[in-house]
């Protein structure tokens, strides 16, 4: 939103609100008319898409570096630790594919991701919200399995024989078709802390599409983390606490210069360039989130 309102010559001011009584109030944002410069940014909000293709391994142009550095600039709690040797992607592949698993073989995860799948086009524009299914880019035959799996009876037989672990093996693939990968974290675990990573991803993601590259986010590890210091190892089933403590593991060897007790993980994602999306998601009317007095 501060972005889009330099294009009309406004500014905006941002008051974070911890400690505020209305726990679903975490800021207000006000916009003032300063005759703002419209930011460079502006003009890559309608280009911006996670695009979960295989992308095609090119190698990335120096000045992207340059750019997302610029892009940081004003967070400065926040850092970028990005990945492009070929052979740390493949380990970074290895640890996805791992944590990917859980999300197939704990009921939950499983259910809660069926819920946001529209199954059908007719579903999809009727919500407008979710994933169309076409727009996971999982080809013809995954569309199959995942509908076939949706009841989790069904899932957790696929699981019992092993086939389930093609869902994380289909993630695997991805990482190391990418060009990079990076980790986005910030100084601290605070909602502002949160807030501001969550601003400072915006424009490390507009930053990509100007550049004319893609970017899909990788999720699972981010948040089983976040979840784990949240909440504790408890919070995960008594199988899957041996495999994310060698996740963990690996995870830290992976970006050693991060302070894996004080700063908090905001988003792990991979970029690259390739074929564009051909099947967008929808998005909802305005008139959906104004609360008006």
């Amino acid at each position: 939103m501060r972005i889009a309102a330099t294009a009309f010559g406004l500014g905006s001011k941002i008051d974070y609100l911890s400690s505020s009584r209305d726990h679903n109030l975490t800021a207000t944002l006000k916009l003032v008319h300063d005759d703002t410069d419209a930011d460079t940014l502006v003009d890559s909000i309608w280009l911006w898409h996670t695009n979960r293709k295989f992308y095609e391994k090119n190698v990335l142009s120096p000045s992207i570096f340059q750019d997302l550095h610029d892009a940081l600039s004003i967070f400065p709690s926040a850092r970028l630790h990005v990945i492009t040797d070929k052979p740390v992607l493949k380990k970074l592949a290895k640890l996805i594919y791992r944590a990917d698993r859980i999300r197939t073989e704990h009921r939950p995860l499983h259910e809660h991701l069926c819920r946001m799948i529209r199954y059908t086009h007719e579903e999809a524009l009727e919500r407008r919200d979710g994933f169309p299914l076409k727009n996971l880019e999982v080809g013809i035959a995954g569309e199959i399995f995942l509908r076939l799996t949706r009841p989790w009876w069904v899932m957790n037989l696929v699981n019992v024989i092993g086939l389930g672990r093609m869902v994380a093996f289909y993630s695997y693939q991805a990482v190391i078709n990418a060009s990079g990968a990076a980790l986005l974290t910030v100084n601290g675990m605070d909602t502002e802390d949160f807030l501001n990573g969550g601003r400072a991803l915006e424009r490390i993601w507009l930053t990509i599409s100007k550049n004319g590259y893609f970017l899909q986010p990788m999720a699972a590890t981010t948040l089983f983390w976040l979840r784990w210091q949240i909440e504790g190892e408890e919070s995960f089933l008594k199988k899957h606490r041996k495999l994310l403590h060698n996740v963990w593991r690996d995870y830290r060897l992976m970006f050693p210069n991060v302070n894996f007790q004080r700063e908090g993980h905001v988003m792990l994602f991979q970029f690259g360039s390739g074929k564009d999306n051909k099947y967008r998601t929808y998005r909802k009317n305005i008139d959906n989130f104004l609360l008006k007095n």
